[in-house]
Formats: structure tokens, C-alpha cells, sequence
């Protein structure tokens, strides 16, 4: 990861492997490795909606009645903070709302923390008319 914060940025190589970590879903719980990158390549032109839909996928990890899994607080928490971190100039309503949704229902209060903090900055981009 050391390379993303490389002078005058990653090299490309490093881009495009970082590119296919995220979209590599072989483990359902690979969310502790594709987050990371996911905030790496969050506000660059050349990710796409990758890095959001990777979010937007860790928003709902483990929310089910019958999981228990005990990194997902901390996953989903991770999620919403990334998603906070995406420009102003960017709006992408499945953020938005999925964020809602989370602030609503979520069971834990972090994560509805993050979600809230994260929906600030997006509600900005969507009055701007991003």
C-alpha cells in the first residue's frame, strides 16, 4: 500500500493490480483486504464505481439475523468512512442511499455514527448538483 502514496502517484502496474484485488470476490469476507484498496481508489478518474461498489457491498456485511461475524461491525464502520471520503464533487445515489438506510437500521451506533458523517459530505455533493 506504500506505493499508492507513491511521489506524483502509483505506479501503473501497481493501479491495475490494485484494480483486480478489488474486483477478486473468490472470499466473501475478503473485505479487510479490498477496503483499503477500495479508499485508495476511491476519487481517481481511471477506478470507476468500483471502490463504491465495494462499499456499498461491506455496508450490508453481516447484517443478517442468522450471522454472526465478528469483524462486520468494524467492516461496515470501515465502509461508511470510505464512502465519506468521496469528493464533493461526486454524488452517486446508491451511496446516498444506501448510507440512509444504514443510519436508520443498523444495530450498531459507530457504524450509524459513520454513515451519518458520511451522508454530510454527500448530501453537499447532491445540493451542489454534482
Amino acid at each position: 500500500m506504500a506505493l499508492a502514496h507513491w511521489p506524483g502517484g502509483p505506479p501503473r502496474e501497481w493501479l491495475e493490480r490494485a484494480a483486480a484485488t478489488i474486483d477478486d470476490l473468490r472470499d466473501p469476507a475478503s473485505f479487510t483486504h479490498r477496503l483499503p484498496v477500495a479508499e485508495v481508489l476511491l476519487n481517481r478518474d481511471s477506478a470507476g464505481r468500483t471502490p463504491v461498489d465495494v462499499c456499498l457491498s461491506a455496508l450490508t456485511y453481516g447484517t443478517q439475523h442468522w450471522e454472526y461475524l465478528s469483524k462486520a461491525v468494524r467492516i461496515r464502520k470501515q465502509a461508511a468512512m470510505i464512502l465519506a471520503k468521496l469528493e464533493p464533487v461526486y454524488y452517486d445515489h446508491r451511496a446516498y442511499e444506501a448510507l440512509v438506510h444504514v443510519k436508520d437500521n443498523d444495530a450498531d451506533p459507530g457504524v450509524r455514527d459513520a454513515a451519518y458523517s458520511a451522508l454530510v459530505r454527500l448530501a453537499l455533493a447532491r445540493e451542489r448538483g454534482a
